[in-house]
């Protein structure tokens, strides 16, 4: 009897401590504003690139650029890892990091791009 008691007991441990790794290792989306006033990585923010702000620094293995959300708020956001070739073409980006300073370092960038296989519009008049 006190063994089955000590099994469920170590179960529902066990499945509690899961569910908190997953909690904490969970990513969020966050807006400009929620970016800001968060700390830790692996945030997720997404918006659209501000047109002209877009820069490459081959260098050090960067991209720089400001990111505007649905809200309207902006970022600036350096993005450090391999080069993302579509990324000037780009509709949406999702910057994935964390704020360092007034900036966000984003170590992964996820692009949308317009589809060649999206319907284009034609007028009908």
């Amino acid at each position: 009897m006190f063994g089955a008691i000590a099994s469920i007991v170590v179960a529902v441990l066990a499945m509690g401590t899961l569910m908190a790794v997953f909690v904490r290792n969970a990513s969020p989306y966050v807006t400009v504003a929620e970016a800001k006033s968060q700390t830790g990585n692996g945030l997720h923010v997404a918006g659209q690139i501000v047109s002209g702000s877009l820069s490459t620094d081959l260098l050090h293995n960067q991209i720089r650029f400001v990111l505007k959300d649905d809200a309207g708020q902006s970022l600036p956001v350096v993005y450090t890892g391999a080069p993302v070739s579509n990324l000037g073409s780009a509709t949406k980006v999702v910057a994935i990091g964390a704020m360092k300073g007034d900036k966000f370092m984003s170590d992964q960038l996820l692009v949308k791009c317009p589809s060649k296989y999206e319907a284009t519009k034609t007028a009908s008049k």
